[in-house]
């Protein structure tokens, strides 16, 4: 049984500074979810992992005096407290699916056409259900329908993302594992789902997830995207997020094909953001 003896000390955590190792320390001493505390530890310090550190330490509140509790959190790639599988590079550096399947995506990491195609989903699932847990976090934790309504659908989004995940990550895990590759059948039962879902959203009225979201909101998103774009640009160019006096270009290198593919993927949220501003004049 999940017992109560750290809860106040868990409740304290959210209240105070919310310090990293701290809040992995209480989760730890707790005995809930070892797996998925061991990927925190791995993965250090980060916005994302404290993200889903403050997850787990609400979920632990929540779960006190439960029986059991899944040590499972497809977000982190962690199934039935089985850390997910890595690949080492030559650097010795272990890189997680969803840091995988960025080089799998950029043609950087060479693998065969079905592994390739579940690794890429994967990651797609993996950033589309943390992009929807940063938006969530944004919507007003007033109860006004329209506060509720969007709340509602980034829920939907992200227990979706992770059903996907959830399939995903065998075939991923064994491809990784075995080096064989993975067939056809089952690739297209683990993505079913998703693709009878775009082709819902095909019949759909266009409606956006930012669509939820005030104008006021969308705005500040809008501005925030458009900063990153001008700092990572600039790590392009002079190597650092500032302009410099002189340009000092950052070679050709997967570091450099890492912010070409996240500028990318920032204006086509920026254009996302401007026609979801438009729809709300």
């Amino acid at each position: 049984m999940l017992t109560a003896k750290y809860r106040q000390e868990a409740i304290n955590w959210l209240n105070g500074k919310r310090d990293f190792k701290e809040g992995v320390a209480i989760l730890k001493d707790s005995g809930y979810k070892p797996g998925v505390v061991r990927r925190l530890e791995t993965i250090g310090e980060s916005d994302t992992a404290l993200m889903h550190l403050q997850e787990n330490i609400y979920q632990y509140i929540q779960f006190v005096g439960a029986e059991s509790v899944e040590d499972t959190d497809a977000d982190l790639g962690v199934i039935n407290g089985q850390q997910p599988e890595v690949l080492k590079q030559e650097d010795d550096k272990a890189l997680s699916i969803e840091e995988l399947s960025m080089k799998v995506e950029t043609g950087e990491c060479q693998m065969p056409v079905n592994a390739s195609k579940a690794i890429i989903a994967y990651g797609k699932f993996y950033r589309q259900r943390e992009k929807a847990h940063r938006l969530m976090k944004e919507v007003p934790e007033t109860n006004e329908a329209e506060n509720v309504e969007a709340r509602r659908k980034f829920s939907d989004t992200i227990d979706s993302c992770t059903s996907q995940l959830e399939k995903l990550y065998p075939l991923v895990s064994e491809y990784l594992d075995t080096k064989k590759e993975i067939s056809e059948e089952s690739l297209a039962e683990a993505l079913e789902e998703q693709e009878a879902k775009e082709e819902d959203n095909k019949e759909d009225d266009g409606a956006d997830e930012y669509d939820t979201l005030s104008k006021e909101k969308l705005q500040k998103l809008l501005k925030s995207a458009k900063t990153k774009i001008i700092r990572k640009k600039n790590m392009l160019e002079y190597q650092q997020e500032t302009k410099a006096g002189t340009p000092n270009p950052l070679p050709e290198c997967p570091k450099r094909v890492k912010y070409e593919t996240e500028i990318a993927k920032l204006e086509k949220e920026v254009e996302a953001l401007q026609y979801a501003i438009a729809r709300k004049a």
